[in-house]
């Protein structure tokens, strides 16, 4: 080992400072999102509302006709791709149905809302059916028929049905504020089981469903078509991501991320320039998970030229110190971190008459080291650059170190999660 000139000490920390700024342009705009709100207003399904009156007629008759006018309606909508979730009787129809029909599918939330009114009596049948938009509080489209009772009066009934059904499809076709919802659920693949996916924040959103088996077909919920949708991937132990599907919810199938297990303890092993005959065994432990870290090493490797008549210088060297991650965010996969830190070396050095052995105790001081790391969801690989100042307390002198061959120290390994 020999002391490094101070002009390339300070040269190869201005190259690895430099070589560290892209890690900082790193953003995670999905995390501005957070929060939004998912779930929107239910613009596929209908909620129907209806009122039978019977004028000197049995009220079971009434009801018959009731009942074929809310298939016939029911049929028109499936067909058209607007199921009903429900169909509500009321006692009797207010002056002002609109109001009545904003109140129910509010409550709800619940765009469309169609109200039937049925009124019966001996010599006449008649309906009235509205179409009502509670989005804009207005009604799109009605329809109004009065015959004679009896069988003839059923193909009316369901004439009307469709025709109210059409109307209200014509006046809505054209309407920019009419969001067309998907129709299908949304699947999803990934390489690790276990992941929760949910629409919008974990936790407070809707989950969609675990990942098992390497696929999961989310929960059907009425996403709007071609509008971007944000979900977050979940697990227990591992860092959550967000993620934006830009044309929501689609036929595709969304191939999911990885997610980065959340370094706690962890554990490693390498070697390195100068070290070749050992190996370096370290701990790490994370009082703030992927951002601090304290780190505890034992190095043991052995000094040797290989020439006749040469011996192995031994060295055992105990390593102290602490680290911080620089890159923003704590999951990414491309990481740099700088720390500081100390160590003891002992050496053994074997003397040439048999039984005597020379050992010293030499204090190193780190002021600075930089570690480069490329993370997998429960490993990483590194390379670590140090500079270590000698106190001269044992066989090195006072100064900066490099290694036998000129250059700084460098170590490369393994970290296991």
């Amino acid at each position: 080992m020999k002391g490094i000139p101070p002009r390339r000490f300070f040269g190869l920390l201005f190259l690895l400072a430099a070589g560290s700024f892209r890690l900082f342009a790193q953003e995670q705009s999905a995390q501005e999102l957070k929060g939004q709100a998912v779930l929107q207003v239910d613009e596929r399904t209908v909620l129907l509302l209806w009122s039978q009156n019977s004028s000197g007629m049995p009220r079971s008759d009434a009801a018959q006709y009731m009942t074929y006018l809310i298939q016939s309606l029911r049929s028109a909508l499936n067909e058209a791709g607007y199921p009903t979730v429900d169909n509500l009787q009321i006692d009797s129809l207010t002056d002002k149905p609109s109001e009545l029909a904003l109140t129910y599918g509010k409550e709800r939330a619940l765009r469309w809302v169609f109200i039937l009114n049925l009124t019966l009596s001996d010599r006449s049948l008649s309906w009235t059916i509205g179409a009502y938009d509670t989005k804009r509080e207005a009604l799109r489209a009605s329809d109004s028929f009065s015959t004679f009772p009896g069988l003839s009066a059923l193909p009316s009934l369901d004439d009307s049905a469709r025709g109210l059904v059409q109307a209200w499809l014509a006046s809505i076709a054209a309407d920019p504020e009419v969001v067309n919802l998907a129709e299908y659920s949304q699947l999803f693949t990934g390489p690790q089981d276990g992941i929760e996916v949910w629409y919008g924040p974990a936790k407070t959103g809707v989950l969609a469903g675990t990942l098992e088996g390497g696929t999961l077909e989310g929960r059907y919920l009425p996403f709007p078509q071609d509008q971007p949708l944000f979900i977050t991937l979940y697990k227990e132990g591992f860092w959550p991501r967000s993620m934006i599907l830009p044309k929501g919810v689609t036929s595709k199938t969304i191939k999911l991320p990885a997610l980065q297990k959340q370094s706690v303890h962890v554990w490693g092993v390498g070697t390195g320039r100068g070290r070749l005959l050992g190996a370096t065994y370290f701990y790490r432990y994370y009082p703030l998970p992927d951002r601090l870290f304290f780190r505890f090493d034992n190095a043991f490797w052995a000094g040797y030229n290989f020439t006749p008549g040469s011996v192995p210088f031994w060295h055992d060297e105990l390593r102290f110190g602490m680290g911080l991650y620089l890159q923003d965010p704590v999951d990414s996969a491309l990481r740099l971190a700088i720390g500081t830190g100390g160590s003891g070396i002992i050496s053994y050095l074997p003397g040439l008459e048999e039984g005597s052995v020379s050992t010293n105790l030499d204090m190193l001081l780190d002021p600075i080291w930089f570690s480069l790391e490329y993370h997998f969801p429960r490993w990483a690989l590194f390379t670590e650059f140090r500079l270590p100042y000698a106190t001269g307390s044992g066989f090195l002198s006072q100064g900066w170190l490099e290694a036998s061959n000129g250059g700084p120290f460098f170590l490369i390994g393994v970290l296991f999660k």
